[in-house]
């Protein structure tokens, strides 16, 4: 049981000696003679101090506490024979790194006690000392009785061996001289680590040596001799360091050496790879992207069929950047495959190469069928939009979903449900199930997905509706019915809602009624025969016949139905239900009165960055639409045969041309066509300065900066739109007179520089002008 301090400690404030001491310094100070001078201490940055002028080295804490400020662990209390035990347990366990501790003499204890200040242990070299007795290895005269020194107020007293005091170690300097500071410091960066390799001094023996990168520290631990290797742990990847190394021995500490060679420790590369979409219409793009820690990597990709298993060369390449900040490098590269492909990448730096990582690009109605177990996915009762072949999430009313490439069951539970497929609709076969009420939707591509409680699908060219006898199903209808278009999902989510609100079929069919798109469809006044006529032809897709025409008509003319009443028994018509029935279970079109024919004979051509386009004309037609890479607005429409289209990056670019009448109804798509661009150094420089300079009723003048180029410019192309039509112009100077217009319209205008080669600069800036 340890006895309390204040039941132990026979406190003498004034003993003889210190008496005797303290006149001899009063005597030297009237003499006026300084003050003695104390030893020299120095910190070893080992946890030692050492005092120069004793040649004696110091345990910088009292046993039992340790770290930089002595803050760690308890101070040992030890009777004067544990005291003794615990210097012998301190050689054993080669504390701080030496064999050589001892218990000091009373002399050698006071000498780092100082007289004239408070604390009585300088704290700068012996922090957290607590200000108690300390027991000396100096017996009194009589055997059961010890010299102590008291860190409170500097006395030392001669007390009974079995109180409990303080321990602080001592060793002696062994008679060395200061090693010199090691030389050739090399720096290998690791993860986390640094390992170093240098040369040894060879002007004293050295006991170890210490290593400092940045604010972290490593050494060899004592040995004979230690290894000139050290490795120095806990360090930041991707981080700057330099380091240096210093010698020890009894004799003191070197300078630290010369800095090592910079170095940034680094892991061998992890990387990521996402394919957005996963699954592509032939002629479009996915977007890989590439994610890599550290930032020092350098990433290959691989692209390997998988109908055959064969290697694709050349494979795409993608340039990594670099965000020091968050230690990760990334990049995107497009990629239009034409069969499925699974695409690799590797990450390499120094330390080597990671472990390769895949993502799969399958493309619309291409084998290999993927029957592999797909997700299970079950709704709340919040609004989904699943994505089958995208791992992303968009919100639709309150929520998204993330789906996956292969044969998912999806439950959409309550609420408006809609599965995104990004095949177009005649990619898919659609079968229901009436007994388990649920849909299968199923392609080479995407698998074959089971649906329950899902109210649409949409395909990348149309949506489809599954709920075929509910407010779903009556929104879609009647939507078509009324402006003989395929309506978008945002519109039938917003219908559905009033729907769901209490809001009838025929009060829906008002509003579409009084919209300005039905009026430029049906007429702004039309006879009722006229009006019944219409209907047969844009929701029937048929002429009428006569008895048919003479029952709606003298239904309107002699009982008062209103044109919303017509519209929506059109609408939910036998013949109009077998149709959207047949559309949906077997890809049917839907009857089209009078429907332009899709254009035929698209060619593209490339030349530098310009893509000419030309077609066939279509019979009817009064406009041309046109888009890019499967895009869902048009790129541009022209009144004419031919459309140039300059991109801004070298690439395979796809294009689809749709044919329109006066009434702004479209034709299907063409057959795709495709051109690769390349990059110029020779193309002209982009006009600047576009500007109108007059205008008449009869004509626009306009001007600009003249472009250069090392070959010259050719002829300028000014390309002008008005509403949804765009025309082309060409002038070999720098100014332009357009007389092809009318009286009070405004018109908008771009202009390029072309050269011999028709290799064409971008567009310029626009500017807009108005005839008087």
């Amino acid at each position: 049981m340890k006895t309390p301090l204040i039941n132990v400690i026979n406190f003498k404030p004034i003993h003889p000696f210190n008496a005797s001491l303290l006149r001899g310094i009063a005597l030297l100070l009237s003499m006026g003679l300084a003050w003695p001078a104390w030893g020299e201490l120095r910190t070893n940055n080992d946890g030692t101090v050492t005092d120069s002028t004793t040649k004696l080295t110091w345990d910088q804490c009292a046993y039992g506490l340790s770290g930089t400020s002595c803050a760690t662990g308890s101070a040992a209390a030890a009777t004067w024979t544990e005291a003794l035990a615990v210097a012998q347990a301190a050689n054993t366990s080669k504390h701080k790194g030496f064999a050589d501790w001892r218990l000091p003499n009373k002399n050698e204890l006071a000498s780092i006690a100082r007289v004239r200040a408070f604390p009585v242990i300088d704290p700068t070299y012996f922090p957290g000392a607590p200000e108690e007795p300390f027991w000396t290895s100096t017996n009194f005269k009589t055997p059961n009785s010890a010299w102590t020194v008291n860190f409170f107020d500097n006395s030392i007293n001669y007390l009974l061996k079995t109180n409990r005091f303080r321990v602080r170690l001592v060793r002696d300097i062994p008679s060395v001289a200061v090693p010199v500071a090691p030389t050739n410091v090399s720096a290998t960066p690791k993860d986390q680590s640094i390992t170093l390799t240098f040369t040894a001094p060879t002007n004293a023996p050295v006991e170890k040596y210490q290593a400092t990168c940045g604010t972290i520290k490593g050494d060899t631990g004592a040995a004979t001799p230690p290894p000139t290797t050290i490795t120095v742990s806990g360090l930041s990847n991707g981080t700057e360091y330099t380091c240096t190394v210093a010698a020890l021995n009894g004799g003191g500490r070197s300078p630290e050496s010369a800095p090592s060679n910079a170095v940034k420790p680094a892991s061998v590369p992890s990387c990521t790879l996402t394919a957005t979409p996963v699954v592509i219409a032939s002629g479009s793009s996915a977007t890989l992207k590439v994610s890599c820690t550290p930032s020092d990597t350098t990433a290959t990709l691989t692209a390997t069929d998988l109908t055959t298993q064969k290697t694709i060369t050349p494979a795409p390449t993608v340039i990594l950047t670099a965000d020091n900040g968050k230690n990760t490098a990334t990049g995107t590269t497009n990629v239009s495959p034409a069969v499925p492909t699974q695409y690799s990448v590797v990450g390499t730096n120094s330390k080597g190469s990671g472990a390769a990582v895949t993502a799969g690009v399958y493309v619309c109605n291409t084998s290999p069928y993927q029957d592999f177990p797909g997700l299970s996915f079950t709704g709340t009762a919040n609004s989904e939009y699943i994505f089958d072949s995208v791992v992303n999430t968009v919100n639709l009313g309150s929520s998204g979903v993330g789906s996956g490439v292969g044969s998912d069951v999806i439950d959409g539970g309550a609420g408006i449900d809609v599965v995104r497929y990004n095949c177009n609709r005649d990619n898919f076969f659609v079968i229901r199930d009436s007994k388990n009420n649920r849909w299968s939707v199923s392609s080479k591509a995407e698998g074959a997905d089971l649906l329950t409680n899902v109210e649409w699908l949409q395909f990348s060219d149309e949506p489809l509706v599954l709920d075929l006898t509910g407010n779903a199903g009556k929104a879609y209808r009647i939507y078509r019915a009324a402006f003989a278009r395929t309506p978008d999902v945002g519109v039938l989510v917003y219908w559905l809602g009033k729907m769901n609100g209490g809001t009838s079929l025929e009060d829906v069919a008002a509003g579409f009624v009084d919209s300005a798109e039905f009026k430029t469809l049906y007429g702004t006044s039309p006879s009722n025969t006229a009006f019944v006529t219409k209907l047969y032809n844009n929701v029937l897709g048929r002429e009428p016949e006569q008895d048919g025409l003479k029952y709606w008509v003298g239904e309107m003319d002699n009982n008062g139905k209103s044109k919303k009443a017509v519209l929506a028994a059109f609408s939910e018509s036998p013949e109009n239900l077998a149709n959207v029935l047949n559309n949906v279970l077997y890809g049917k079109p839907y009857p089209t009165f009078g429907a332009l024919p899709a254009p035929t004979g698209l060619a593209a051509t490339a030349t530098g960055l310009t893509i000419n386009l030309s077609w066939q004309a279509v019979s009817g037609a009064t406009t041309y639409k046109f888009y890019r890479n499967g895009g869902s607005a048009p790129l541009a429409t022209v009144t004419g045969t031919s459309y140039s289209d300059t991109v801004t990056a070298a690439g395979t670019y796809t294009y689809t041309v749709a044919a329109c009448d006066a009434s702004g109804n479209c034709s299907a798509q063409s057959t795709p066509a495709s051109a690769t661009t390349t990059s110029d150094a020779s193309a002209p420089s982009m006009p600047t300065g576009l500007k109108v300079d007059a205008t008449t009723s009869d004509s626009v003048t306009l001007s600009w900066n003249a472009a250069t180029t090392s070959e010259g410019v050719t002829y300028y192309m000014l390309t002008r739109k008005e509403g949804n039509t765009t025309k082309l112009f060409y002038s070999n100077v720098a100014s332009y007179v357009n007389k092809e217009v009318s009286p009070a319209t405004s018109y908008t205008y771009t202009v390029k520089a072309c050269n011999a080669k028709d290799i064409c600069s971008a567009e310029s800036e626009k500017v807009s002008g108005s005839t008087k």
